[in-house]
């Protein structure tokens, strides 16, 4: 009976030391980015904003190559929304968060300006059919919150191809549903601003 506790035991303390190695290994080496607030004009909804920045932190994570924080989730960090949202900003400000950003482990800041996120009413030929298309322009940065240095940036606009059509019943509906190609979209970005590096085999040296 005890030697089969003990194996039990054995057994169990394995399993958890094989998922603690595993969780060890798949956060090893990854950078950690800092997913700040979008800025917006006024025109543009925040819940529209926060829609976009939601699908990009999706899409960033489905890469499984950096350690996302959410500066949402810290306290420290929270208050930059009602700053922002009031037009409190300065450049002594921002580099002082950049700083505390930092402090709390950040190696890049992810930065996004919504340049425009425009819904048009449209109606079919007939009259008998009505609803909502958006199209959002939009630009996102890699920062270095050390020194303020752009490590990468890109420009997106999805919603006018045919490919990438966002409609909806309504006007908040249509904003949600252009959101969702900025999940695929920002893995170039990705791509550009933390470069997979492959390890190459070793060569021998003859003596």
């Amino acid at each position: 009976m005890k030697s089969s506790f003990l194996r039990v035991l054995f057994v169990v303390l394995f399993v958890c030391g094989a998922i603690t190695v595993s969780a060890q290994k798949q956060t090893e080496g990854k950078s950690s980015v800092f997913i700040d607030y979008f800025a917006h004009p006024s025109n543009v909804k925040d819940s529209w904003a926060e829609a976009l920045r939601s699908k990009v932190i999706e899409g960033i994570q489905e890469t499984n190559r950096v350690l996302i924080t959410d500066v949402d989730a810290e306290d420290a960090l929270r208050v930059e929304k009602a700053r922002r949202q009031n037009g409190e900003l300065s450049a002594a400000g921002d580099a002082s968060r950049l700083a505390v950003m930092t402090q709390l482990g950040a190696n890049y800041l992810l930065q996004g300006t919504i340049t425009s996120l425009s819904v048009d009413h449209k109606r079919s030929d007939d009259g008998k059919s009505e609803w909502y298309a958006a199209v959002v322009n939009y630009t996102l940065k890699v920062v270095d919150p050390k020194n303020g240095t752009t490590i990468a940036s890109k420009t997106f606009k999805h919603g006018e191809s045919v490919t990438e059509m966002a409609t909806g019943d309504t006007p908040d509906a249509a904003a949600v549903d252009v959101a969702k190609f900025a999940r695929k979209a920002v893995r170039a970005l990705v791509d550009e601003a933390f470069k997979i590096n492959y390890c190459c085999p070793l060569k021998l040296q003859r003596e």
